[in-house]
This record gives structure tokens, C-alpha cells and sequence, in this order.
């Protein structure tokens, strides 16, 4: 790695985490000795602050609970002098191997979010638990399919939560006000920004034994699957309300098609009824069409607005350089 870590800035979302924090510091440090690390505990009942404490980092406190807030707090923390920023979870399940590599490639490579693709089996499990829980692989590889179905920007693992970041693509990130949909709106984010985008292969391994995972496998699914479609629907809204105008769309065609065919043959509108059905149904195709292109104009004005702030930041690197 080019540098000492110096200018990269680590953000440890945290909410008990008392058992994993420790190693997760120490890992940091032996790679990073001069980064600055920032635990940001989202209201730990355990001994998570004073084990970092202990190990002389920098804790924050964010009330609200979620990792989507844990985040937020940390990017209001970003300085001028912040070249990269780290974020992975603490509860050391994730391997570093690749971390200088990824730190290189956003300060000295322009790359805007480097995201550990994760390998299991590749770190030592003894006395852990499974790398993921029941459900957890097969929700991982759905959710990684509709990303990239719905936000295609290049990233094979999308909630994977080891990712390396420039400033400017942060603080021209609009979300963040939510839980474990937060990596969700990243990916969304970097599709929307047009991002440089790269995957990095990282070992992973089961939590540490007596440290419980937070994420719920239904409740939190559903709340990353809705993440997913409101994203969708916000940052592709032309693409998105032409999927939904179009079962009206077939709704109309069918309906009209019924009375046009019964006045062809008789000359009257026997399917009065279908008629009326068709002509409201293609008001909604319309309605919802229209709403689509709208939205995309108003999107296109939010894109507009973030890629001014991510270049003006881009040139206080200039000058700071």
C-alpha cells in the first residue's frame, strides 16, 4: 500500500459487539497503524465502548438504531484530509488480506467503492459458528440477484458489509436513514452516481462463539427487499412505472378489444361494461406512463445535484494535492 493509513478513516458500526470488537481493532491496526478508527455504537448494552476504549480508538454514540444511522453519523465525521474510508462490521468475521490493495485502488486509482466479495471457508473456524445462518446463503444469492437485476453496477456480493470508499462518492450519498438496507442504497447509490465500482475477494468466517448475529432473516429481508424496490423505483422511475402501467396496458387491450369486436358485429356495444372497463384501464397505463416520465426528469435533476456536489469535492482533492 502506498501509504500508512494516515488518511483513511474507519467507521465500525457497532451494537454489542463486546465478544468480536477487540479483534476486529487489533486486525485493523496491524495493517492500518496510523488510520483513524471510529466505532460508532448504535446503543450496546454489553462492554462493546469500553473494548474499544481500551484499545484507545475514537467511540461515537448514534441513538437510533440501525446501521443506516450508525453510517450516517460516521460520514458527518469525515474530514478534508480523508482519502478513504473503510467500513466493515465488528464483529471480526471479515479477513484484511485485500484491504491495502482496496485502499490503493480508491486513493490512486480514482475507484469510488471497492466491495469485499466474500469467500467462505478461506479463514479458520475453529470454535465459531457457521459463516452464514439458515436462510442467510439463500437470501444472500436472491438479494445479490435482484441488485444486480435492479441496480446493475458491476458488484457481486451487494450486502456484503466490507467495502472501501472515496469521500466524494459518501458525501454525495443522499440515504443512510435506515438499518441493514444500508448496503442496499450504496449499491443504488453507485448505479445512480455511474460509480467505478471494483470486487475484491475477502475471506469470511462465522462470528465468535457467544456473539449473536442482529439481523433478522425474515424482518430484515423484507425490509432489504422493499429497500430494494423503492430505490428501483426512485432512481430508474421511467423504467420502473412502464413495468407497472403494463399488465394495465394488456387490461385495456383486452376489455377493448371485447366491445370493439361486439360493435363490429352488430353494430352496437353489447360489452358496454368491457368498454368502460378498457377506457379506465388505459387511463391508469396512461396516468402511471406519464408519472414515469415526470419522475425521471425529476430524478435526473437529484443526479445532477449529487454529481455537483461528488465533483466539487473532487476538486478540493485537486487543491489539497
Amino acid at each position: 500500500m502506498s501509504n500508512s493509513g494516515n488518511e483513511v478513516l474507519v467507521f465500525l458500526p457497532c451494537l454489542n459487539e463486546g465478544i468480536g470488537i477487540s479483534a476486529t481493532i487489533k486486525s485493523i491496526l496491524n495493517i492500518l497503524p496510523a488510520a483513524e478508527i471510529l466505532v460508532i455504537d448504535n446503543g450496546s448494552t454489553d462492554n462493546s465502548v469500553s473494548e474499544a476504549l481500551r484499545c484507545g480508538v475514537r467511540v461515537i454514540h448514534e441513538p437510533r438504531r440501525g446501521k443506516g444511522f450508525a453510517v450516517g453519523a460516521g460520514i458527518e465525521r469525515i474530514r478534508k484530509s480523508t482519502r478513504a474510508i473503510f467500513m466493515v462490521d465488528a464483529d471480526d468475521t471479515y479477513g484484511l488480506e485485500n484491504l491495502g490493495f482496496a485502499i490503493d485502488q480508491v486513493v490512486s486509482k480514482g475507484y469510488d467503492m471497492i466491495v469485499g466479495n466474500r469467500n467462505l471457508g478461506s479463514l479458520d473456524i475453529n470454535h465459531r459458528g457457521a459463516a452464514f445462518r439458515k436462510g442467510h446463503h439463500f437470501g444472500n444469492r436472491l438479494f445479490t440477484w435482484l441488485a444486480r437485476l435492479l441496480h446493475p453496477a458491476g458488484i457481486k456480493d451487494t450486502l456484503s458489509g466490507w467495502r472501501v470508499m472515496s469521500p466524494k462518492f459518501l458525501m454525495s450519498f443522499p440515504g443512510g436513514l435506515s438499518g441493514f438496507e444500508i448496503e442496499s442504497e450504496l449499491n443504488a447509490h453507485a448505479h445512480l452516481m455511474g460509480s467505478p465500482v471494483m470486487n475484491v475477494d475477502v475471506s469470511y468466517r462465522g462470528r465468535p462463539k457467544g456473539s449473536i448475529s442482529k439481523l433478522n432473516t425474515y424482518r430484515d429481508g423484507i425490509r432489504i427487499l422493499l429497500m430494494a424496490l423503492r430505490t428501483f423505483r426512485s432512481d430508474r422511475p421511467q423504467l420502473a412505472f412502464g413495468i407497472f402501467s403494463s399488465p394495465w396496458l394488456i387490461f385495456s387491450i383486452y376489455f377493448n378489444s371485447r366491445a370493439v369486436s361486439g360493435y363490429i358485429e352488430t353494430g352496437l356495444v353489447p360489452q358496454f361494461p368491457s368498454l368502460m372497463a378498457g377506457v379506465g384501464a388505459f387511463l391508469v397505463f396512461s396516468l402511471l406512463l406519464i408519472s414515469g416520465i415526470i419522475l425521471e426528469r425529476i430524478k435526473q435533476l437529484r443526479v445532477n445535484m449529487a454529481r455537483y456536489v461528488y465533483r466539487s469535492l473532487g476538486n478540493l482533492d485537486l487543491e489539497k494535492a
